[in-house]
């Protein structure tokens, strides 16, 4: 028997920590309770409630627990705070120069993503010598209505989807992949049941042994690009909204949107499907692609599925600003096109 029909097993038996668990994740989605009305409710004592709560903890919920004088309050949001910030030394690998990959909207766990672009693109990235990829988020393909016949067995559930996230995403010596997770997609099971699923998906990552995948935040997050003299910043965004008539329009609208001094100087952007590098007010604007081909949704919506993803390397200057970039966009087709294999080998 698995793991996880035992713990479904141990959900269902009356007077088990994981059927109390199960319980007071019920309670907590109407809202928050003091561990006093807990204990009362369930008729169990406080020590016992804590255990339950970090089952859940454990399991991805997102439990809060708070005090306020001498109440201790427990609550399970359904949504997560926003960004994050880490810090990061060009010169450490190239000196002035620094070389980092740019991936986004995989979808594993969908019957069209596209490992084989995933890889290669990691291929790529390796071989260039980029220490650092950039994910923009939508990792994995969710659970929905409208997905629910994409998905491959035994994705159909959280546990499956990261289970076969750690598995497949790509691993390459002295590569690190920074993450964010989307609102969307991994982020229904947040919107849904409150779960933080970005820093599931790293905890289950170290759990089997993969210190490579490395969560930043929710959404968006900045990683601060730090020279002799000062540092600077680049940003990773999932963005809501769908595609729109002009692929120009999506980075130009959020970059006008940015107040004064809250401008990064390289805006890496996911979930939109496209690819593209382009400059607004001085912000360099980078497309993330994505390595899933068009859906029935998409096809459906009149959304283009452009596959790939981009080979980024920037030239820092001493005060920290970027005084260049350089930006390539790695474009893949459908499978059809890489059957000669002959031909197209190295893909």
């Amino acid at each position: 028997m698995s793991h996880w029909k035992k713990v479904a097993r141990l959900r269902e038996k009356a007077g088990t920590q994981e059927a109390l668990a199960e319980k007071l994740g019920r309670l907590l989605r109407r809202g928050p309770h003091t561990l006093a009305d807990l204990s009362t409710t369930v008729d169990q004592g406080i020590g016992q409630i804590q255990a339950a709560l970090e089952i859940l903890r454990k399991r991805g919920f997102n439990v809060r627990l708070s005090r306020e004088g001498g109440t201790r309050t427990a609550e399970m949001p359904r949504s997560l705070p926003v960004g994050g910030s880490t810090r990061i030394q060009p010169k450490l690998y190239t000196g002035r120069r620094y070389r980092f990959g740019v991936v986004s909207d995989n979808h594993l766990g969908s019957k069209y993503a596209r490992l084989d672009v995933l890889n290669a693109l990691y291929d790529l990235f390796a071989n260039e010598g980029a220490k650092d990829v950039f994910h923009c988020g939508n990792w994995v393909d969710g659970q929905s209505k409208f997905n629910q016949f994409d998905l491959l067995p035994g994705c159909e559930s959280v546990e499956g989807q990261l289970a076969y996230f750690v598995k497949n995403y790509p691993r390459r010596k002295g590569v690190t992949t920074h993450f964010i997770a989307g609102d969307d997609h991994e982020g229904w099971w947040t919107q849904k049941v409150g779960m933080d699923v970005g820093r599931m998906a790293q905890e289950r990552a170290e759990a089997a042994g993969r210190e490579d995948l490395k969560y930043l935040a929710y959404l968006e997050a900045d990683v601060r690009l730090a020279a002799s003299r000062g540092e600077t910043w680049l940003r990773l965004m999932h963005p809501g909204g769908g595609s729109v008539y002009a692929v120009s329009y999506v980075p130009q609208k959020i970059v006008e949107s940015f107040q004064g001094g809250e401008k990064p100087a390289i805006l890496l952007i996911g979930h939109h499907h496209k690819l593209y590098a382009e400059i607004h007010r001085e912000v360099w604007c980078i497309g993330a692609g994505c390595t899933q081909d068009q859906t029935p949704f998409m096809r459906k919506k009149k959304i283009e599925a452009q596959v790939g993803g981009a080979l980024c390397e920037i030239e820092q200057a001493r005060d920290g600003h970027v005084a260049a970039l350089t930006v390539r966009l790695q474009r893949f087709y459908d499978r059809g096109f890489y059957e000669h294999k002959e031909k197209y080998a190295r893909w």
